[in-house]
């Protein structure tokens, strides 16, 4: 059995500081901040790219425990020393920061892609083999992000999704030794140069974590990271049908909706005669029934003018909400914004229903699948048939009876093979 990897504290003393910090407590702007540069590139420039203002700027946020409650640079450290230092030290071992990056980022996505479960996997954060069981890995991911500090000011792309919502700790387990690091640093060490400097750990919340800089010599040893190697993951494009919303709840309303004003229908009964699944290719992209009156259920439409009524109805509700595009237009521009919105739809929708063959190019982008699960059932109980619908792959998920799921036609890209390491 090997050692645990993490005692936790509570999800709610986790979350680390956004990052959205007084402009005032960061560093002094400068010409930098109002030069011609997409504020957009400042995240993925190189240190020595960047101006001594902006690193300046860099430094006063790295310092900064607002802006990152254990900061990133102690308060006696000079940023520009660390980064030299680090820089130095790679050009000596003959190891690049992209391997470096490709190392932790693999570690990252062998565990997501990992089934080999150390433990229970229905627990919180579940620790999971990689490579060949000679890794041990368990992610803990949270509420909040932190962000960078190379990010420009005017750059207001949220970027957590990609990096910093997570502290990754790793067992090698030949000898039991233990490596930890947080998600943002594949992302700095990639782009920016930047292996932290000294954190003031005294205050976190973040337990059995000594500090968050990593010292290039370390992760090389630690992986045996060698010269010349390309460590790069190996992407392949697919299409899958993922997740736009779920519910447990609503079969008995949306189900009506469905079987009467859906474009296409399947249903997937068990060998007992049991009604499974039903999957509803929509046209709408959120519960008709939510939009418009039940009273059409006893009416006969056809699906144009239902179009009609249902953009009509939803986008007047999203018009009042200020967290909607259209409560910021005109009126001349609403209106406008109306027809539009009917006109792309009638088209795609015209284009499905009279291809010979659905066209999953240019229509069924824009539709949605409805799933409504009327009993348990896991991804090993679905027919061959419906695994993949309209070019599209079925999601690899399990729900519970009661669920109503809806999700979006998406090209992505999933894994192909990691290097050894």
């Amino acid at each position: 059995m090997s050692q645990s990897l993490i005692t936790q504290a509570p999800m709610s003393a986790q979350a680390p500081m956004s990052a959205q910090a007084p402009m005032s407590a960061q560093a002094p702007m400068s010409a930098q901040m109002h030069d011609s540069k997409d504020p957009q590139w400042y995240y993925k420039a190189y240190w020595r790219d960047l101006s001594d203002d902006y690193l300046a700027m860099v430094e006063g946020k790295c310092k900064n425990s607002e802006f990152s409650n254990c900061c990133m640079i102690g308060p006696n450290e000079s940023l520009r020393e660390i980064l030299e230092k680090d820089e130095m030290t790679l050009v000596k071992l003959n190891i690049t920061r992209q391997q470096i990056a490709d190392v932790l980022e693999s570690v990252h996505v062998a565990w997501q892609y990992s089934k080999d479960f150390e433990m229970d996997h229905t627990v919180l954060y579940p620790e999971k083999f990689i490579q060949n069981r000679k890794y041990l890995v368990r992610e803990i991911v949270y509420l909040g992000s932190q962000y960078s500090p190379f990010q420009h000011p005017n750059d207001n792309n949220y970027y957590g999704y990609k990096s910093g919502d997570r502290n990754i700790s790793i067992i090698r387990m030949s000898d039991q030794k233990r490596f930890d690091f947080g998600h943002l640093l594949i992302h700095m060490i990639r782009y920016n140069g930047f292996f932290e400097g000294q954190t003031n750990m005294t205050q976190s919340c973040y337990r059995g974590i000594s500090g968050f800089r990593i010292d290039p010599e370390e992760v090389i040893d630690f992986f045996g990271i060698q010269e010349n190697v390309d460590y790069s993951i190996t992407w392949k494009p697919s299409k899958i049908w993922q997740e736009r919303t779920s519910q447990n709840f609503g079969i008995e309303t949306v189900k009506p909706f469905m079987d009467k004003y859906a474009l296409r229908k399947w249903t997937h009964f068990d060998s007992n005669g049991l009604l499974c699944l039903s999957i509803y290719l929509s046209w709408n992209k959120r519960d008709i029934s939510s939009i418009i009156s039940s009273e059409l259920l006893t009416k006969e439409y056809d699906t144009h003018e239902l179009i009609k009524l249902y953009v009509n109805s939803d986008m007047s509700k999203r018009r009042v909400s200020s967290w909607n595009k259209e409560f910021k237009m005109t009126e001349e521009e609403f209106q406008q914004h109306l027809e539009t919105v009917k006109k792309d739809l009638h088209k795609s929708v015209d284009l499905y229903l009279n291809s010979n063959t659905p066209n999953t190019q240019k229509s069924v982008q824009l539709f949605d699948l409805c799933i409504l699960y009327h009993e348990d059932i896991t991804k090993f109980e679905i027919p061959e048939f419906l695994k993949t619908i309209d070019g599209y792959k079925f999601p690899d998920y399990k729900y519970k009876k009661g669920s109503v799921v809806r999700l979006k036609p998406v090209t992505t890209s999933v894994m192909e093979s990691i290097v050894d390491f």
